[in-house]
C-alpha cells in the first residue's frame, strides 16, 4: 500500500503545527540568552565559571575588573549555570546560579547581590 505524497505532506504539517502550538519549538537554539553580570565592587573579582550546582569544579576562571561586565550565555530552560565571585585573597564573595525557566532579554545583574554559594 503506497501513501499518496499529499496526505503524507498534510500529516507533516498538521504535526509541526500541533508542535508550535503545545508549545515544542523546533528552533532549540530560542532557550538560550545572555545575561550581563557587572563588577560594581571597589576592586577586581575572579570569575568562575562552575562546572556543577555546587560549584566543586570550576572550567573557566577570569579576572573582572571594577566597572566592567561580560556577557554570559545561559539558557531558559531549567539548566543551572552557575558563576563563582572571589577576592584576590581567595574568600568567595558570593555566587549567581543564572537558574532560568524562562527568557529574561536585558537583564543585568551585580556582582554585589550575589547570593550564597
Amino acid at each position: 500500500m503506497t501513501v499518496p505524497r499529499g496526505v503524507v505532506r498534510l500529516v507533516l504539517v498538521v504535526a509541526a503545527i500541533a508542535a508550535i502550538v503545545t508549545g515544542c519549538n523546533p528552533d532549540i537554539t530560542e532557550q538560550f540568552f545572555s545575561v550581563r553580570i557587572k563588577n560594581d565592587l571597589a576592586t577586581s573579582i575572579g570569575v568562575q565559571q562552575c562546572s556543577d550546582p555546587k560549584c566543586t569544579e570550576v572550567s573557566d576562571t577570569f579576572q573582572l575588573d571594577r566597572g566592567e561586565s561580560f556577557s554570559a550565555t545561559t539558557s531558559s530552560e531549567g539548566v543551572a549555570n552557575p558563576y563563582r565571585f572571589v577576592r584576590a585573597n581567595g574568600s568567595v564573595v558570593g555566587c549567581f546560579p543564572l537558574f532560568f525557566r524562562h527568557r529574561v532579554d536585558g537583564l543585568v545583574l551585580l556582582i554585589s547581590h550575589s547570593g550564597i554559594c
